[in-house]
């Protein structure tokens, strides 16, 4: 009799082990935030309305419930909103607005539940409005760093944690010299 319990255990336990020794399946990487518009420079001193796109590839149950976004210190986002409606996007995020106006800002779960906004495979669109003050115009390009939580589900790790995206910003022109320029000055 203990033969046989014993033969029925052994694929059990060899399971279990296979599955303690799998790595973690809730990962965030692949996940990210890209900007998807505008496609060319930030203009200097001007309001610019900024598209930028988030996935989460995570392949198990590790949703999304919250999103930092660091922006240079010259950047002021003055507004936030979200698009979840693209085809393929489950279109149910509920998200709270931290910090507007301001550079580091936040989209939270605002939903009040335990799950977080964007599960896994979901894409879809922050909009921001983001004023881009003259004195950006000291450097031809900065980065945008974010931060994608995860709502604690599945295994570790729920973070993807200080990544980033590059912004490019309309450089203030420079008035051309030359020798006679120069010579007029003397």
């Amino acid at each position: 009799m203990l033969y046989v319990v014993m033969q029925n255990v052994r694929p059990a336990l060899a399971l279990l082990l296979v599955l303690l020794a799998m790595p973690a399946l809730a990962d965030l990487t692949g996940s990210g935030v890209v900007m998807v518009d505008p496609t060319g420079n930030l203009p200097l001193g001007e309001h610019v309305d900024m598209t930028l796109r988030v996935t989460n590839a995570s392949p198990d149950f590790n949703w999304i419930s919250r999103i930092n976004l660091r922006f240079p210190a010259c950047c002021t986002v003055a507004s936030m909103a979200y698009d979840d409606s693209p085809p393929g996007s489950n279109g149910n995020w509920v998200f709270d607005f931290e910090g507007v106006p301001g550079w580091d800002v936040s989209y939270v779960d605002g939903a009040g539940d335990e799950w977080g906004e964007i599960p896994a495979g979901d894409y879809g669109y922050l909009n921001l409005v983001v004023y881009v003050d003259e004195s950006c115009g000291g450097r031809a390009a900065d980065i945008v760093e974010y931060d994608l939580i995860g709502d604690g589900f599945g295994d570790a790790p729920h973070e993807l944690l200080n990544e980033s995206f590059s912004v490019n910003f309309g450089i203030t022109p420079v008035e051309p010299s030359s020798w006679s320029t120069v010579k007029a000055l003397y």
